[in-house]
């Protein structure tokens, strides 16, 4: 059995594509037992279903999750996004 990743995450939200995006980072790294791509499939699905369903609030223009794994430096290990334009976006490079 593999080890669990240490990951850590930027949620990115832009109210309206004219609004700077405003960011939420953890204090802390989160010890999981899946890939990067799927902590920030699952942050992005949980932002969007805690903003619309649990809370009933307006859908942001914009909302991008990054991940970094062991470090919080350099290029992030995964993103996931969605926009109200496109839906789910995915990176350049993946299917």
């Amino acid at each position: 059995m593999e080890d669990a990743m240490t990951y850590w995450s930027e949620v990115r939200i832009e109210e309206d594509r004219f609004e700077a995006a405003r960011v939420l980072v953890p204090a802390t790294g989160e010890e999981l037992w899946v890939t990067a791509q799927e902590c920030a499939d699952q942050h992005l699905l949980a932002e969007l279903k805690g903003r619309f369903v649990m809370h009933e609030e307006p859908m942001p223009y914009r909302v991008e999750v990054r991940v970094w794994s062991d470090q919080l430096e350099g290029p992030p290990a995964a993103t996931a996004a969605w926009d109200t334009e496109h839906g789910f976006l995915r990176p350049s490079g993946t299917a």
